[in-house]
């Protein structure tokens, strides 16, 4: 989706006049998963929140909490190695790949149901990578 901004995909951000969906509606996170080794601190930073609004940023990060609580430090490093600027087809097929298939097809999933337009491309990501 590197033709599109990711509001198109995770959603607008909140605003008290307009209501639309957002990958907070439908991926969410209770808890880290079983034996995955991660901050608390930052964990709750990301699922909660800061204590005050900002001026430049959203509250809370409920994707970046889903994926953290999922793949811990450790994971969160080995994907950090696919991560450049500027995204290419093969590092980002390489770091769909690092994360837990589930992962994958629960976002791919729901930006699906945010991004209409582009979900049977996504479902086709998803379903590829599962392939494999």
């Amino acid at each position: 989706g590197g033709d599109a901004p990711v509001a198109m995909f995770l959603g607008d951000l909140p605003d008290p006049e307009y209501v639309s969906p957002s990958i907070e509606d439908f991926v969410t996170v209770k808890k880290k998963a079983e034996g995955v080794k991660l901050d608390v601190t930052v964990f709750q930073l990301l699922k909660n929140g800061r204590e005050r609004e900002s001026d430049f940023d959203i509250k809370k990060s409920p994707l970046a909490a889903f994926l953290y609580a999922r793949i811990g430090d450790a994971g969160l490093k080995e994907s950090l190695t696919y991560c450049i600027y500027p995204m290419d087809k093969l590092h980002a097929n390489e770091l769909l790949k690092s994360l837990p298939k589930y992962c994958v097809a629960e976002i791919g999933g729901a930006c699906a149901r945010i991004a209409i337009t582009r979900s049977e491309a996504l479902r086709d990501v998803v379903r590829k990578l599962n392939e494999k």
